[in-house]
């Protein structure tokens, strides 16, 4: 049996439900009961207190704290009397941010009132339903937010009846200038009102309620009670076949100290599949978050477990608290919401690189801020704005990261005049620097990167629409030209895997509903045989064609996709959540999950490999049509891919970048190791950083392997290599 003591944490009961207007998160739609199922009370160690946790986190929901977006609001919710219960002095309101987000806020106000209503009106006063509100917070600046899934804790005095339903009122004024999304609920009937003004009188309703946790005085707490508050690992989603240390969180709610059992159950189809438990000593008022021995879920999708933590103490006096259950439910691939960007941008470029020696994303230029660069560290989950800044502003850009650098292509500056500007930023030197322009000026263009040697720079639109391809050599720092694209086009999806780029749907002129392969010689790569395939799928419009999309390639343990996600599906009376792929292995389009948040006017989608969440289609940012502004939402649809960039030890000094420069290998042996199995590529360059040869390209055990062969035809070259393995 192992267990450690960790920090404390708060319950987090979570399932998932359909988004709409501020909401940042969705999937599918709890049962009509699950509200009142999720209800439940904790006798805490604060004198004669006990907490009530209402409803079931659906949503991350801006309203009301949309700072970024609006400068005031009025803001009701409902709670109903069966779901409180309990007769006393509300003490403290606590709401859950969604994600890490603060912001002051000015004049907010909350008040409480009894009220008679079961459902909310569109008129603000007719909910009091003839009782007077109580104001309990009145403050002139107040911070609000949290760590995501932290609760956030107003102190104030009410006294609750125990015998009508309960109004919330939070109102505010002057502009935070930041977004706090707090979980919501999903409700059979209106328990939402908001207006952008907090002197509205009438409001927009909708069915949905905020999760929320009241502490309520009752009296005095007993000498013997402990319980259970969280179960913190599993989550309600985990990828098959991963290894985890099952935590909870236990609290000695009484006034003596204690000594009992605490327990970790899992149960699939009814069968015990893990049993632990552990004795544990708290004093009053203490809580502890216990992580038991590892376990290892089963490795297919949609496998069901029923997960248990309780307690037992001989003497409790409050059995109700000591147990706490959840589903937690296999899924290999769903869209994960992270840590949202620094600033709302859309017309940006992102574009994915280890260079550093991190997996990272590079979000470059964007409205508004123009020549801004954000940076997000997979490994961390967060974002943070770089030093460096572009030379240039560039919205309605392109980037692609060649031979350890990011190369942001054209685009055009705040008053939407196309340039030609290519700049160069390098993420270690945090440096930005010109180099030669492109031959043509133009916006909503493509860029993307063949075997690390050469950038194809596709369409765009200036004084026309161009199906031009301009090719950069960064090692020669020098332009030519490829074989046009078959269509005129901008802001169209792009990708490129191997030597195959997929272009789809754009617009030049109208919304265009073709998909095109260019398939470069690798001899003379300016070289490019296009051929079409099947047009996109039609999406929520019904019409043909979609602009403004957001493409990249991705290989799945089932071969290499090109996904595409979002866009202008003909106009912001349809928000486009879906996202589809192109299988080469069958030429067809097939649908995937849908975004959480529709996404349209950038080239953010990026393909993030291993380890990172199993591969990730990444987005970015955009513009959201469903709110018709912009965005600083970051989401990916997980557990999708299996490449990853590895770094053998000992392999003639390879750098974090997997590099390893040598003299010609014809004079000794190349070793590499991997540490799983799966397919292996060792590539070699020459002093330009222009490819040579791939000496590798199969799939190989874990291990340390060696390979000894001429390649180069001169023996004093100076020549770089770089592995990669996939999995």
């Amino acid at each position: 049996m192992k267990y450690m003591v960790i920090v404390v944490a708060i319950a987090a009961i979570m399932s998932f439900a359909i988004a709409t207007d501020g909401d940042v998160e969705h999937s599918a739609e709890p049962s009509s009961d699950a509200h009142l199922e999720h209800v439940f009370k904790l006798e805490t160690a604060r004198q004669g207190t006990t907490q009530v946790i209402i409803g079931v986190q659906a949503a991350g929901n801006y309203i009301p704290f949309w700072g970024n977006n609006y400068n005031a609001c009025r803001f009701m919710t409902l709670y109903l009397q069966s779901e409180i219960d309990v007769l006393g002095k509300i003490v403290t309101l606590s709401f859950m941010p969604w994600s890490s987000a603060t912001g002051t806020y000015d004049n907010v106000r909350v008040k409480l009132c009894h009220t008679s209503a079961t459902e909310l009106s569109t008129t603000f006063d007719n909910n009091y339903t003839g009782n007077t509100p109580v104001e309990v917070m009145n403050v002139g600046s107040l911070l609000v937010g949290n760590a995501g899934n932290v609760w956030m804790d107003w102190d104030i005095d009410f006294d609750y009846n125990n015998t009508d339903n309960l109004l919330v009122e939070i109102l505010w004024n002057g502009d935070a200038g930041v977004a706090v999304p707090i979980w919501r609920t999903t409700e059979t009937v209106p328990r939402r009102l908001y207006a952008w003004d907090d002197n509205a009188t009438t409001g927009t309703v909708g069915n949905q309620c905020y999760y929320v946790k009241l502490a309520i005085s009752t009296g005095p707490p007993p000498e013997h009670d402990v319980g259970t508050t969280a179960i913190n690992d599993p989550g309600l989603i985990e990828f098959p076949n991963t290894t985890l240390d099952p935590t909870a969180t236990y609290q000695n709610f009484g006034t003596s100290q204690e000594t009992f059992d605490v327990y970790f159950v899992i149960d699939s189809s009814e069968t015990n599949v893990y049993n632990e438990t552990a004795n544990i000593t708290l004093d009053a008022g203490i809580d502890t978050t216990i992580s038991f021995a590892s376990w290892t879920t089963g490795g297919s999708n949609g496998i069901v477990y029923d997960v248990t933590a309780y307690t037992v103490l001989s003497g409790d006096v409050n059995p109700a608290n000591d147990t706490l259950t959840q589903t937690t439910t296999t899924q290999s691939a769903y869209w994960k919401t992270y840590a949202t960007m620094p600033q709302a941008t859309y017309y940006n470029a992102a574009v994915y690189s280890d260079v550093t020696g991190a997996q990272t994303v590079w979000s470059v230029g964007g409205y508004p801020t123009y020549t801004s660069i954000f940076e997000f560290d997979c490994a961390l989950e967060s974002w943070t704005t770089s030093s460096a800044v572009l030379n240039h502003e560039a919205q309605r850009t392109a980037a692609a990261a060649c031979m350890g650098r990011i190369y942001v292509m054209g685009g055009c500056d705040a008053g939407f005049t196309a340039h030609n500007y290519a700049q160069e930023f390098d993420p270690v030197a945090s440096t930005v620097t010109d180099v030669t322009a492109m031959p043509t000026a133009r916006y909503f263009n493509g860029a993307l990167t063949w075997n690390d040697t050469l950038i194809y720079v596709l369409g765009g639109q200036a004084a026309s629409y161009y199906n031009t391809v301009e090719i950069y050599d960064p090692a020669n720092d020098a332009w030519t030209t490829g074989t046009a694209m078959p269509s005129t086009n901008r802001s169209f999806a792009c990708g490129i895997q191997n030597d195959t780029i997929y272009v789809a749907g754009g617009w030049n002129g109208g919304y265009i509903s073709g998909s095109w392969i260019g398939v470069i010689d690798p001899v003379t790569p300016q070289t490019i045989t296009w051929t079409a395939i099947a047009d996109i799928p039609t999406g929520t419009s019904g019409q043909a064609g979609r602009s403004r999309l957001q493409g990249a390639c991705v290989e799945t343990p089932s071969g290499w996709r090109f996904y595409f996600t979002g866009g202008d599906d003909h106009g912001a009376s349809y928000p486009a959540y879906d996202t589809w792929f192109y299988d080469p292995n069958t030429a067809a389009w097939v649908q995937d999950l849908d975004k959480t948040t529709p996404i349209s006017n950038s080239q953010c989608a990026v393909y993030v490999p291993n380890p990172f969440d199993h591969g990730v289609l990444f987005c970015a940012g955009g513009f959201n049509t469903a709110t018709s502004s912009g965005t600083n939402a970051t989401e990916g649809l997980v557990n999708i891919g299996t490449g990853i960039q590895e770094t053998p030890p000992n392999t003639h000094e390879l750098t974090g970048f997997g590099f390893a420069a040598m003299a010609n290998p014809s004079k000794g042996m190349i070793s590499y190791a991997t540490s799983v199995s799966g397919r292996v590529t060792l590539k070699a360059y020459d002093a330009t950083g222009r490819l040579v040869e791939t000496l590798v390209n199969t799939v190989q055990p874990a291990g340390i392997l060696i390979i000894s062969r001429m390649v180069f035809t001169s023996s004093n070259s100076k020549h770089k290599v770089k592995l990669t393995r996939t999995r």
